[in-house]
């Protein structure tokens, strides 16, 4: 399977690298750009191609080994004072800090696809989760995106 990035998926991407300081999971040092995480694909299994609305796809891809750091946690883990927001793309985001976060072999891949090929939106470590809700996404998606991020919540390694 082939996938085209631009420099605009690049720089989506660049949240889920190694040392970055958003929430959310994060690759490890060996996966430094979209480049890398390609050269990942051979040895990968894919486990999940889902649609996510009109000629988009979340691909979810098994690694032989860890691949990067898992930043999401279900809701029901967590104390409702431990919850901090950041803001990301247009909206707030709501996540926790932890010193370590787990490991994971799974990454996921969102593509568009357009003319003709595959085209990254972004990527992250881990598997399968919803996009956040935002206006212009069908009634359908937008209701299972809320009720999602109502369960799962970000994580962000805390610093220090």
């Amino acid at each position: 399977m082939t996938f085209h990035f631009s420099n605009s998926s690049e720089k989506h991407f660049q949240r889920h690298l190694h040392g970055s300081k958003m929430a959310g999971g994060t690759f490890l040092p060996f996966i430094h750009d979209l480049t890398a995480l390609m050269k990942c694909i051979p040895d990968s299994a894919l486990t999940l191609k889902k649609e996510q609305g009109r000629m988009r796809s979340c691909f979810v891809f098994e690694y032989k080994e860890e691949i990067g750091e898992l930043g999401i946690l279900n809701r029901n883990e967590i104390e409702a004072n431990e919850i901090k927001t950041e803001f990301r793309d247009g909206q707030i985001i709501s996540y926790i800090e932890r010193k370590a976060l787990p490991q994971t072999r799974l990454f996921t891949i969102i593509a568009q696809w357009q003319k003709g090929q595959w085209q990254i939106i972004t990527a992250y470590p881990g598997g399968y989760s919803m996009p956040f809700p935002r206006r212009g996404m069908g009634k359908e998606l937008y209701d299972a995106s809320k009720t999602y991020w109502q369960n799962y919540i970000l994580v962000k390694r805390k610093v220090g």
